[in-house]
């Protein structure tokens, strides 16, 4: 084999080997996740219903309090056992709760996830549920962690029936995750970044960058938002959960004072010369 063609075999072993390393990169980053909902007497609260966009069938359990108007959207995160301490203390305070798997995790449908730049449909569709249930508009907030933080900014941007919005950890991107990777390595990391955008592209998934999220948060000017870090709620305790549901109660449930100003009685005009003769 002469130089040439050993040089053209090492290129293209190169490239197949860059291609795959890409390929894995996404999957592994952007994969369905499903597991079939515990068994138990939770069943009984166990719902469904469809994302707004219509691509996906949304899994959830729906904690009403009787006679409560306001309620909370609660993307599940990894933790199982925080979602539900957070779920049983909004419900203390009078707060119905709507918890939801985001596509590709959970009970939900299993589509690839694009870090929730389309998982924010899935919030959507869990607002609609709550609408038409009776929770008014302006008394419905939503709470989500790492990628559900990024759809619930992005549903929130979307929907002004939202009142409230808390995102824990936002950020969560592929490129970011990349570079969280291979931390000791940035030079690897950038190289990798152009083939994995594109290979997460050719496997199905949306683009999901800082500008969308800048752009998001900026439509929720006027709107109760509170962003907390990934390490809070990595270390969540009681005295954050009880910050949480204080911050959705005051949002939520205060009333909110409305200034009126009536408008002024009109004075009667005085009457011109020849209306004051005739009379």
């Amino acid at each position: 084999m002469d130089i040439g063609s050993a040089a053209t075999v090492v290129a293209f072993t190169g490239v197949l080997a860059y291609a795959a390393a890409c390929l894995w990169f996404a999957h592994r980053h952007t994969r369905a996740r499903p597991k079939p909902p515990a068994r138990g007497a939770a069943a009984l609260d166990r719902v469904g219903f469809a994302a707004r966009d219509g691509c996906a069938r949304v899994c959830g359990e729906y904690l009403p309090v009787p006679a409560g108007r306001a309620a909370v959207v609660l993307v599940n995160g990894r933790d199982g056992r925080r979602n539900r301490e957070l779920a049983q203390a909004l419900r203390a305070q009078g707060l119905s709760v709507l918890a939801i798997d985001l596509r590709g995790r959970g009970g939900s449908s299993a589509h690839r996830g694009s870090f929730g730049r389309r998982e924010r449909h899935d919030v959507l569709g869990a607002v609609d549920y709550l609408l038409e249930r009776g929770h008014p508009p302006g008394r419905i907030g939503v709470m989500g962690s790492g990628i559900g933080a990024n759809a619930v900014l992005g549903a929130a941007a979307d929907e002004p029936a939202i009142r409230a919005v808390l995102a824990e950890g936002t950020g969560a991107t592929l490129d970011r995750a990349l570079r969280r990777r291979w931390q000791a390595l940035p030079w690897i990391a950038g190289a990798l970044a152009p083939g994995v955008l594109a290979a997460a592209w050719w496997l199905g998934s949306a683009a999901m960058d800082d500008d969308w999220l800048r752009r998001r948060i900026g439509a929720l000017r006027g709107r109760a938002l509170q962003l907390e870090s990934g390490r809070a709620a990595a270390g969540a305790t009681a005295a954050y959960t009880a910050r949480v549901a204080a911050f959705f109660c005051q949002q939520l449930m205060t009333p909110r004072t409305v200034c009126v100003i009536w408008p002024e009685p009109a004075r009667a005009a005085p009457a011109v010369a020849w209306e004051r003769l005739a009379a």
